[in-house]
C-alpha cells in the first residue's frame, strides 16, 4: 500500500494538508491513518465533484437542580451567543480559503436535532413543539450570522438541522434509531469497559462544574447513551457515503465527539481538527462561563 508521501498531490491539496498539520490537533489533526482518503476526497473536489464539509454547532443545555443523585433535568437554548462556528469563524475563513483554491466546497453547519429530540436520554423542561421551534430558531440565527461572513465566492455554506441534512441525502430513518444503534455498538465493543469508565469520569467532571452530583450507576447508563448518539452519527454518515457521497468532517468540538463519530463510521470517514488543544480548551472554558452567567440570570428571574 502506498504511503501518503508516495501520492502526488496537487500543490493546493498539499498546502491544505500541510496547513492542517501545522495548526491542527497535533498528531490527531486527522483521525486514524486517513490522510490518503482526505487527499482522494480533495482530489475529487478539484475535479468538480461535490464534497460536503460538515461542522457541528451544538445547542445549549442549562442544567437544573436534581434530586437524589438522579440525572438533572435540562432547559435547552439556542446558544447563539456562544456558537462554536462563529467563535472559530476566522479559522474557518482561513480553512475555506485553502479549499476554495482546490474547488468549490459545500460547507454545512449542522445543528444536532437529535440533542433536542432524545427523550430516552434527557429530561427536557420544554415541550416537543418548543424544542422543535428552538432548533429552527437556531438554524435561522446561524444562517443570518453566516451571511455576514466574507466567505470565498465559490464556497457554499448553510446551516441545517441534522435530520434535514439526512433527508436531503435520502436517509429517511429517524436519527434516534442511529443513536440506539450507536449505543449498542459501544456496548458490543471489546473496549467497552474502558469506554464506560472514561464516560463516567467525564460525566462526573462535567456536572461538578455546575455543583451537581449524579450517581455513578446513572452516569454509567446515561453517558453511554450520550456517546452512542455521536457513534450513531457516524453510522448514519457511513450510510450516506455508501451511496457515493464524499464527506469530510471539520471538527471543532471536544475530541471525544470526533472519536465516537469515527468509531461509528468504522473509521471510513476523514475527520480533521484544525485547532490546537489549548484553543479547544479555551473555547469550552469561555462557553461554560456564558452558560453559568445565563443560569444566574434565570435564577434572578
Amino acid at each position: 500500500m502506498k504511503t501518503p508521501e508516495q501520492f502526488t498531490f496537487l500543490p493546493t491539496i498539499k498546502q491544505f494538508i500541510d496547513w492542517n498539520k501545522k495548526i491542527g490537533y497535533g498528531d490527531n489533526w486527522i483521525l486514524g491513518d486517513k490522510e490518503n482518503l482526505l487527499a482522494k476526497n480533495l482530489t475529487a473536489l478539484s475535479q468538480g465533484e461535490s464534497v460536503d464539509f460538515l461542522i457541528w454547532n451544538c445547542i445549549g443545555f442549562d442544567w437544573l437542580p436534581n434530586q437524589n443523585g438522579k440525572y438533572p433535568p435540562c432547559r435547552l437554548n439556542d446558544n447563539l451567543e456562544a456558537a462554536i462556528t462563529l467563535y472559530y469563524q476566522q479559522k474557518l475563513l482561513e480553512l475555506t480559503g485553502f479549499l476554495s483554491k482546490i474547488g468549490s466546497p459545500n460547507l454545512f453547519v449542522l445543528v444536532p436535532s437529535n440533542e433536542a429530540l432524545y427523550e430516552e436520554m434527557w429530561t427536557y423542561t420544554q415541550s416537543l413543539d418548543e424544542r422543535q421551534a428552538l432548533l429552527n430558531r437556531t438554524v435561522t440565527g446561524l444562517n443570518q450570522a453566516l451571511l455576514n461572513i466574507p466567505w470565498p465566492n465559490n464556497t457554499y455554506i448553510e446551516s441545517l438541522r441534522w435530520d434535514e441534512y439526512l433527508k436531503q441525502k435520502g436517509i429517511l430513518t429517524d436519527p434516534k434509531q442511529y443513536s440506539f444503534a450507536g449505543r449498542n455498538k459501544i456496548i458490543a465493543s471489546p473496549d467497552f469497559s474502558q469506554i464506560e469508565q472514561n464516560a463516567i469520569s467525564a460525566g462526573q467532571s462535567y456536572f461538578q462544574q455546575y455543583g451537581l452530583y449524579v450517581k455513578k450507576d446513572i452516569l454509567a447508563d446515561k453517558r453511554i447513551q450520550y456517546e452512542g448518539m455521536y457513534t450513531g452519527e457516524g453510522i448514519a454518515l457511513k450510510e450516506v457515503m455508501n451511496q457515493g457521497k464524499k464527506i469530510i468532517i471539520i471538527n471543532l468540538e471536544e475530541f471525544r465527539v470526533a472519536k465516537r463519530t469515527f468509531f461509528g463510521a468504522d473509521e471510513t470517514l476523514p475527520i480533521i481538527t484544525p485547532i490546537k488543544r489549548k484553543e479547544m480548551e479555551a473555547y469550552y472554558q469561555w462557553e461554560n462561563q456564558v452558560q453559568l452567567t445565563r443560569l444566574k440570570q434565570y435564577a434572578k428571574n
